[in-house]
């Protein structure tokens, strides 16, 4: 069961915010995003893809270093602890740079609970100073669980660079997907562009109450925060 209260939210911030990824060659290049709305020091982009549901991508500044930031997201043992998830595996780990996890949530009646198997390629850009988790969601790893409707479509990034002269992170999530829902899609799109503020919220809670890194003993991590801070303001702005 969702602890996180109420299972209908639950399941709106599902399409939101698990980490689901990304694949260029899907999305609509064509049609450029536009401003919707901006709140609690969160910016969110909108665009339609052919399927009717938005793209969202949401920009904001998060005033932690990159590498507490990239740990927090990186932490497959403590996820639960600050994402809406009713449970949550590591099915495979080729590198500690790719790797596909499964995600579950118990939803309210009459929605039929969801789940996602999604693969995560990260890339470290040491030159231009910024981090891409690229994920995406793959068929056929882990059979469809009775009882549990598997996301269809769901892919999406997150983009991080150092601002600030390294001491905040400037963090920007892209989602694309299908819930697989009944639900009218312009509810679904309303609601979405409210979670994913919500989900940076989430993300800055955990770093406000999480006062020290996870420990875990990480190449990237350990990249991250050798670049020279005085540069940090270098990054490319945008993926």
């Amino acid at each position: 069961m969702c602890k996180f209260g109420n299972r209908w939210d639950c399941f709106l911030k599902l399409l939101v915010t698990i980490v689901i990824g990304i694949s260029f060659g899907m999305l609509n290049a064509k049609r450029p995003f536009k401003k919707v709305v901006s709140s609690h020091g969160v910016t969110v982009y909108e665009r339609t893809h052919r399927s009717d549901l938005l793209e969202l991508k949401a920009r904001g500044i998060i005033h932690h270093p990159l590498h507490r930031v990239l740990d927090v997201l990186l932490d497959e043992k403590k996820i639960q602890e600050w994402q809406p998830l009713e449970s949550f595996e590591r099915l495979k780990t080729y590198s500690e740079y790719h790797f596909i996890n499964y995600f579950a949530m118990d939803l309210p009646w009459p929605i039929s609970n969801r789940d996602l198997v999604s693969e995560t390629k990260i890339e470290v850009n040491e030159k231009k100073f910024y981090v891409m988790m690229r994920l995406k969601d793959i068929k056929g790893l882990k059979p469809e669980r009775k009882g549990y409707v598997r996301l269809p479509v769901n892919e999406g990034y997150w983009f991080l660079k150092p601002v600030n002269r390294g001491e905040s992170c400037e963090v920007e999530f892209l989602t694309r997907g299908d819930p697989g829902s009944w639900i009218p899609k312009w509810i679904l799109n309303w609601v979405a562009r409210k979670q994913i503020v919500k989900g940076f919220d989430r993300l800055r809670d955990r770093l406000n109450k999480v006062s020290k890194s996870s420990g875990m003993r990480s190449e990237i991590l350990q990249k991250v925060r050798a670049w020279p801070i005085a540069k940090g303001g270098e990054a490319k702005s945008t993926p």
